[in-house]
């Protein structure tokens, strides 16, 4: 992508982006401030499953208020992962108006974008031109250096992510080609070495993945081989976080849809705005559970670095 190319790519969504702020929410008053420990070494916010659409305004006013509340209440972040189903169907003005907001209002220096089903089209056909498309706005808009697949890995405050990506036009399961799994086996085993926390990044939980010739448990089987390893992903819209132990220190965490929401009346439920804030330190990782939507932390607990 040119220099060019992406000057366009940015402009344009800051255009479209301030167009769609016009009357939208501002952030809640009683808030609850998310305040990282003191000897806090790296700081980031997870959501999941945006589903920005063009014609839909009550998801688009929900992620405002969410990235309000995240600028008043939870401004100490490294980074924002969302991981993925970011935009309904790849399209470029979906793109825009997510990229746009988030740029103007998400506190993070950071963004870490996981590619989901739906930001490739969702069986749409259109699997090349929105793999293309995803691939032109993580390198415009996210920080990091620039990227040439849908998986990626990043390195921030010393502390590694990786993000994986399905290859294929693909939707209730994801599918791993044996040269991403081979990626992602030997960055893992490399991001343990030190023993510091790895965050694994992948829009479906790990056992829904086909890889290549292997079973879905694959993925599984291979982050069970390591410690202090926290995988984050979507995909299955539940209405709170669903924590699963791989491992003695192994977790994955399933997100909520953070804009979940009755499609005629904007109605809002259980799991709207929820997402997660991590806090770590040389000793520890501190985990909330937040809803980014009403400014309220629902939990916290500490899990020490074994």
């Amino acid at each position: 992508m040119t220099m060019l190319s992406g000057f366009f790519v940015k402009f344009l969504a800051m255009l479209v982006s301030a167009f769609y702020l016009i009357g939208a929410p501002a952030a809640v008053a009683d808030g609850e401030t998310l305040t990282p420990p003191d000897d806090c070494n790296l700081s980031f916010h997870v959501i999941s499953d945006v589903h920005m659409e063009t014609n839909n305004l009550y998801r688009k006013n929900i992620y405002v208020r969410c990235l309000r509340n995240m600028q008043r209440y939870a401004p100490d972040a490294d980074a924002l992962i969302m991981t993925g189903d970011n935009v309904m169907n790849g399209q470029a003005l979906e793109n825009a108006i997510l990229y746009g907001l988030t740029a103007r209002l998400s506190p993070a220096k950071i963004l870490l974008p996981v590619c989901g089903n739906h930001d490739t089209g969702n069986l749409s056909g259109r699997f090349d031109e929105t793999y293309a498309r995803y691939v032109r706005y993580v390198n415009v808009f996210s920080g990091l250096p620039a990227v040439d697949k849908n998986y990626y890995s990043a390195e921030i405050n010393g502390y590694t992510f990786l993000s994986l990506a399905s290859e294929a036009d693909t939707d209730f399961l994801g599918y791993m080609s044996d040269t991403q799994y081979q990626w992602f086996a030997s960055s893992l085993a490399a991001a343990a070495e030190d023993g510091k926390p790895v965050f694994v990044l992948s829009h479906y939980p790990l056992s829904w993945w086909n890889v290549g010739e292997a079973d879905t448990e694959s993925l599984v089987d291979t982050v069970k081989q390591y410690r202090n390893v926290y995988i984050l992903c979507g995909h299955l819209h539940p209405n709170y976080v669903i924590e699963t132990q791989r491992e003695e220190s192994v977790w994955e965490f399933c997100l909520p849809r953070l804009t979940e929401c009755d499609e005629d009346t904007g109605e809002t439920y259980g799991g709207t705005g929820v997402g997660m804030s991590f806090s770590v330190t040389d000793t520890a990782v501190v985990i909330r559970t937040v809803n980014f939507y009403t400014g309220r932390i629902l939990s916290e607990r500490t899990e020490p670095i074994v």
